[in-house]
């Protein structure tokens, strides 16, 4: 496997959790966390999201339960934050409760499964303060504490990376990834907040891409750094796949217009990288080639296909043909 694992632990935040209470005062920055059966990661994501070197009286913390049956409720009400409850599940649903329930003129976006470093919030702030007509600022999203396979792959690949995301890749508008993200809350409440026919991905994409017709831009700022808990099953893995084809035939159909694309649309790099990788999986391979280097090939593979099964579906769905 590629070394990463003791970068994740000797980079993780220390469990350090500090006693913020809230002032009378309006917070600069809301930080929004939606969370669903998180009993085993939120308090972890709050301690972090507590110790932040960020001025305290200039931001607050708001979970937004999205409808869990486990222990979540329970424990957020023993940290110092806004609770605020949404039935309807969904993180679209979930992320827009928490803007309606922000103070700040700023909100920032992390995820339960997340871990911020002390210095996220600030390095935010400092970088959007320090550049003009920017809508939001993103930051560095590598995974904690990898242990399996398919936690090597997903950074390996970069399925989740900001800069990706905010490269403009294969002719996509740049939009930032919301476990690590700044965004004007003005802005967000100006385009009509996340579309909530986005059930579990590319409401971010959506909102940044309606956010960008405005004329404003996102930046980028590496220091900026949560550490994201990957999926650590191929089940897991197969299934994220199958949801980001699904809702990315969505997102294109509705955003046809700004990537010049039509009722019928294939994605032809798409389909030349899942032949690569069926090509590079059933090559010969050398005695002392990693053994991970196969492995990865193959999930390669796996991961185009369910892809590609969540673009049919969503195609079917959305009445149109985008593959």
């Amino acid at each position: 496997m590629p070394g990463r694992r003791s970068s994740a632990r000797e980079g993780a935040p220390r469990r350090v959790c500090r006693d913020i209470r809230m002032t009378g005062s309006t917070p600069r920055v809301s930080v929004v966390v939606p969370v669903f059966q998180g009993e085993r990661v939120i308090g972890d994501c709050l301690v972090s999201v507590l110790g932040q070197t960020f001025p305290h009286d200039q931001y607050e913390i708001v979970v937004v339960n999205n409808g869990s049956t486990d222990r979540t409720g329970a424990l957020v009400e023993g940290f110092p934050v806004r609770v605020v409850e949404e039935p309807r599940l969904g993180v679209a649903f979930a992320r827009n409760r928490g803007v309606e329930a922000a103070r700040g003129e700023l909100v920032a976006f992390t995820d339960a499964d997340c871990l911020a470093e002390p210095t996220w919030l600030a390095a935010l702030v400092a970088h959007f303060d320090a550049h003009v007509q920017l809508a939001g600022v993103g930051g560095h999203l590598p995974g904690y504490d990898p242990r399996t396979p398919v936690q090597y792959y997903i950074p390996d690949r970069r399925l989740l990376s900001q800069e990706r995301a905010l490269g403009g890749e294969r002719g996509y508008a740049p939009f930032l990834i919301t476990a690590n993200a700044l965004l004007v809350r003005r802005l967000i409440v100006e385009v009509g907040g996340f579309d909530t026919a986005f059930a579990t991905n590319s409401e971010d994409a959506d909102l940044c891409w309606r956010i960008g017709d405005l004329g404003y831009g996102f930046g980028f700022a590496p220091e900026a750094v949560v550490w994201h808990r990957h999926r650590g099953t191929l089940r897991a893995l197969c299934r994220w796949m199958f949801r980001y084809g699904r809702e990315s035939a969505y997102l294109l159909k509705k955003h046809r217009h700004r990537c010049g694309i039509r009722w019928v649309h294939f994605d032809w790099p798409h389909y030349g990288q899942w032949l690569l990788a069926i090509g590079r999986f059933c090559q010969p391979w050398p005695l002392r080639a990693p053994v991970w280097e196969r492995r990865f090939a193959g999930y390669d593979i796996l991961r185009s296909a369910c892809y590609t099964a969540g673009r049919v579906v969503g195609s079917i769905e959305n009445r149109a043909i985008i593959l």
